[in-house]
């Protein structure tokens, strides 16, 4: 009973320690920036060019990364500062390291998901990643965006043969038919070349030749045309409408249903 005891007070100690170690962190910055809540502290950068942004971003833990940004954000961080080698920003360190808790709360500060021609969805379709990319079109992002290369963010889940992307794609209003004026071919046309190739359909194939048969349905046609009449950077606003909307109308508008 002894050794238990002591086992529990250790543990206990352990908890306190490991609680206090991860959210000590957000304390020290609330007091520094209640002291001094500057422009030139709050954004300031060390030698590579990091500000705290970047590094409450990056930190290990999660939870207390994204209760940092949040800190840092309320005081006037900036998410477009950049480092001096890499020219990376915060925003841009939150989808290369897939931080989406941060990513997510700058969305809702007005952070543009169309950064460099649609880079980020681009990322995204690159590892053929769902929750990154459904996080970026849920905040606004354009889905029908080229690269240099002209590639659009569909042809990701066709090399990939990931049906579930294409699947997103098409649900946010991508059209596999359309042909790349670059490469002269549609993700239709690649996916038809490529189970040809392999003796048989591949998945992307066959989800293409479905929504070929059937046109879309007048509710998700309504929804995409709402969506198109929303600039780009208001649509962090769309969070605030949870109040003044009906929750099936709200989940509707972010295709949650």
């Amino acid at each position: 009973m002894t050794q238990f005891m002591r086992f529990g007070s250790k543990h206990c100690g352990t908890l306190r320690y490991r609680r206090f170690q991860r959210w000590g962190y957000i304390r020290i910055a609330q007091t520094i920036l209640e002291f001094d809540s500057s422009p030139e502290v709050v954004n300031a950068q060390n030698n590579q060019g990091h500000t705290p942004l970047h590094l409450a971003v990056v930190h290990k833990d999660e939870a207390v990364g994204v209760e940092l940004v949040r800190v840092l954000l309320d005081c006037g961080a900036n998410w477009n500062i950049s480092t001096f080698k890499r020219g990376t920003t915060p925003f841009v360190n939150a989808i290369q390291y897939r931080k989406l808790l941060c990513l997510q709360t700058f969305l809702e500060k007005g952070a543009n998901p169309n950064l460099g021609k649609g880079w980020p969805l681009h990322h995204a379709s690159d590892t053929v990643d769902y929750d990154l990319a459904k996080l970026l079109l849920m905040y606004g992002a354009r889905v029908d965006v080229w690269d240099q290369g002209g590639f659009n963010p569909m042809f990701g889940a066709v090399f990939k043969d990931n049906v579930r992307f294409a699947r997103l794609m098409y649900d946010f209003g991508m059209d596999p038919m359309r042909v790349s004026e670059k490469l002269m071919l549609s993700p239709y046309q690649v996916a038809l070349a490529m189970s040809k190739r392999a003796g048989s359909n591949t998945e992307t194939f066959n989800f293409f030749q479905s929504i070929k048969s059937r046109p879309r349905r007048l509710q998700d046609l309504c929804r995409l045309c709402i969506r198109h009449t929303v600039e780009p950077g208001y649509f962090h606003l769309l969070c605030q409408l949870k109040e003044c909307l009906t929750l099936v109308m709200y989940e509707y508008l972010q295709h949650r249903e």
